[in-house]
């Protein structure tokens, strides 16, 4: 007969097992606390309920951190939102070894986890697809456009430094840019041709210092725009919804940075 295992020789091997296996989705979690659990008895839960508390509070207050990767600081903060799977399934573990009824409540727990850690990641999900890069080589236009807005802001800045820091106001501020502006071309996007237009200013950032605004995280500066008309102001729901761009749309951030981004229909 096997001896009965105490509750914390069974929290001890349960932690030493979840190191390795949570990174497993769903599986791995429920997998170390069944195992670390076994022969424990009625304790069981309890010890998953223990080992999901030490991983759920590791989680949360990693998600407060950053890392950096080549360079580029990136927040942990999505972390917490993968807290409901991994407890649910180390909870889930521990119930596992308590017979049919602990079986069930087991199964209730890992699939309100799993549910409520799906729910949580769509938002996530959906700005990793917006971000990912374009099958194939970029287009002349592409490349185009992109310079085009590095050199409006370029544009942007100079004029900042003769104004005071200010950026020009939202309803003239191509007329502004043209003194600043070392190619007149660089005002329109390649794709509408040198009668169009096709960019806008954010008009959250118009006429506002621009060091003031340059630290903000994600703060647009220029971009893709189907507002008609020069000088036009938005926000970035007047961008093409069909991407000009293939299937993205471009943009210049405050920081100086060019991205392009998976077009959303309205």
């Amino acid at each position: 007969m096997n001896a009965h295992r105490s509750p914390l020789a069974a929290l001890a091997i349960t932690t030493v097992l979840s190191a390795p296996l949570v990174v497993l989705p769903v599986v791995g979690p429920v997998l170390a606390a069944w195992l670390g659990t076994r022969r424990s008895g009625r304790t069981a839960w309890v010890v998953g309920c223990l080992i999901s508390a030490i991983w759920g509070g590791g989680l949360y207050w990693l998600s407060s951190g950053t890392v950096k990767v080549s360079g580029t600081e990136i927040a942990l903060g999505p972390l917490s939102l993968l807290i409901p799977v991994i407890c649910g399934g180390l909870i889930a573990g521990g119930l596992y070894n308590m017979g049919f009824r602990g079986g069930i409540a087991g199964t209730i727990v890992l699939l309100a986890g799993t549910l409520l850690t799906g729910y949580q990641l769509r938002p996530v999900i959906a700005l990793v697809k917006q971000l990912e890069p374009s099958s194939g080589e970029p287009t002349v236009h592409d490349a185009t456009c992109s310079d085009h807005l590095t050199k409006l802001y370029t544009a942007a800045q100079i004029y900042s430094d003769n104004w005071d820091g200010m950026l020009p106001p939202a309803d003239r501020w191509q007329d502004a840019l043209q003194e600043t502006l070392s190619d007149p071309a660089a005002s329109h996007c390649p794709v509408l041709g040198p009668d169009g237009n096709g960019y806008a200013i954010n008009a959250e950032a118009a006429g506002k210092r621009l060091v003031e605004i340059s630290t903000a995280k994600d703060m647009p500066l220029f971009f893709d725009s189907d507002l008609p008309g020069p000088n036009a102001s938005g926000g970035l729901g007047d961008m093409p919804t069909k991407g000009r761009h293939g299937d993205k749309n471009n943009i210049v951030y405050t920081d100086g940075r060019v991205v392009a981004i998976r077009a959303v229909g309205r």
